[in-house]
This record gives C-alpha cells, sequence and structure tokens, in this order.
C-alpha cells in the first residue's frame, strides 16, 4: 500500500475510533448518573483506555506518515 493510502486508511481508523471512545465515555456519563461504580469501573478498564492506547498509535502512525511525504514532495509544494 502506497503512503498516500496508508494516511487516508489510518485517518478512517483513527476517526472510528475517537467516535467508540466518545461512546464509551458517554456510557461511562450515564453509568456514573446511575451510581454504577463497577459498570464504571468496567468501561474505564475495559473500553476507554484500550481506546486512548488505540488512538495514540494511530495519530504517532499518520504523523509518521504525513512527515515521509512532507520529505519526499515538500520541495513541489513552493515551486
Amino acid at each position: 500500500m502506497n503512503n498516500w493510502r496508508l494516511i487516508f486508511y489510518y485517518s478512517d481508523l483513527l476517526c472510528e475510533k475517537i467516535d467508540l471512545h466518545t461512546d464509551a465515555f458517554i456510557e461511562r456519563i450515564e453509568a456514573l448518573k446511575s451510581r454504577d461504580l463497577d459498570k464504571v469501573a468496567f468501561i474505564e478498564k475495559m473500553m476507554l483506555e484500550p481506546l486512548d492506547m488505540q488512538i495514540a498509535f494511530l495519530a504517532d502512525k499518520l504523523q509518521t506518515l504525513c512527515a515521509k511525504k512532507e520529505q519526499n514532495y515538500g520541495h513541489y509544494r513552493y515551486q
């Protein structure tokens, strides 16, 4: 897969993970409102923490790919 396709793929995947994180965060708020602390702990440990790590990984991957693209094609921008 070329870099552009990887950038689009990781961008799309990152958006999906952010959506999942948002849903889990809303679910955590609902559990807090109902004072279900076991559910809050479950959501934090099994949903939010893994998604945080995945989002950080994907963001780092995208930053690396974009830096490579800039290195390869940056000189065309100013001509």
